[in-house]
């Protein structure tokens, strides 16, 4: 089998399990953003204490900086465990304060005489009202948010895969046919 048939195959598989997922997602958001946070967290935990145990086994050439993102993830990890609420909320929080480095910037470039200083500015505007939407919102809305619209993206992101396949193939046929 040639490398372009096992990429073919290989971006076929990914395409539907991100369609797959995406609909999980849409379906069942509380359940799916609950197995997924578990997901992570574990994830987390794990690679923080990798990383600790890293740093102890080499204390010689390990960074510092390696033992403080260990202990980080090791923590949120245990955090996103315990309280998967706060973890969403931090998320929340996150969004906000990226929405508000945008607009800063945005001002920052208009300043410097940038034409797309507005562009800054209105990705910063949705972000930051994205974040206070999903504080204000229950719980349980905010999660639903979430997940629908990640179930959403997963969903684009298998046809966009589709569409790319299916462009990349008609290409490969006519530079077969160019070069005969």
């Amino acid at each position: 089998m040639n490398f372009l048939a096992i990429e073919k195959i290989r971006s076929l598989i990914f395409a539907l399990g991100l369609i797959a997922l995406g609909i999980v997602f849409i379906i069942v958001p509380g359940d799916s953003f609950n197995i997924l946070t578990k997901v992570i967290a574990w994830i987390a935990i794990v690679l923080g204490a990798l990383m600790i145990l890293y740093f102890f086994f080499d204390l010689k050439e390990a960074p510092v900086t390696i033992l403080a993102i260990g202990i980080l993830l090791l923590v949120l990890g245990i955090v996103a465990l315990l309280f998967p609420d706060f973890i969403i909320h931090l998320i929340f929080l996150a969004l906000c304060f990226v929405g508000i480095a945008y607009i800063a910037s945005s001002i920052e470039a208009k300043k410097a005489g940038d034409k797309n200083w507005w562009k800054n500015l209105l990705y910063g505007l949705v972000q930051l009202a994205l974040g206070i939407i999903l504080i204000v919102v229950s719980y349980a809305a905010a999660v639903t948010i979430v997940m629908i619209s990640i179930g959403v993206m997963f969903i684009l992101d298998g046809i966009f895969i589709f569409v790319m396949m299916f462009l990349i193939k008609q290409e490969i046929k006519q530079i077969e046919k160019s070069s005969k």
